[in-house]
């Protein structure tokens, strides 16, 4: 069995293990945003359903872009669900 590197991470305010970032789970907020993202929320109204700021809002957006590679929330919410990191409850 191969050993990774497991170094903390701070992604939108939570800390969450590292290895890999595709095989990361995704934070509580960031998997909050996703599936308000797949309903068609926008930041606006995902500000006001976690009850945060709509900027913490882009900013956590953005990162989760970033970790799964993407560069738009469509492509985000796809390859979340395709990896298994983002499901419906």
């Amino acid at each position: 069995m191969p050993v990774t590197l497991v170094v903390p991470l701070l992604v939108c305010g939570s800390v969450v293990a590292a290895a890999f970032p595709l095989l990361l789970p995704l934070s509580a907020i960031a998997a909050a945003m996703g599936l308000a993202v797949a309903d068609g929320l926008t930041n606006a109204e995902i500000g006001s359903r976690l009850v945060i700021a709509e900027a913490t809002v882009k900013t956590c957006l953005l990162r989760l872009f970033a970790k799964l590679e993407v560069n738009d929330r469509t492509h985000a919410v796809v390859k979340a669900m395709e990896r298994g990191l983002l499901r419906r409850p």
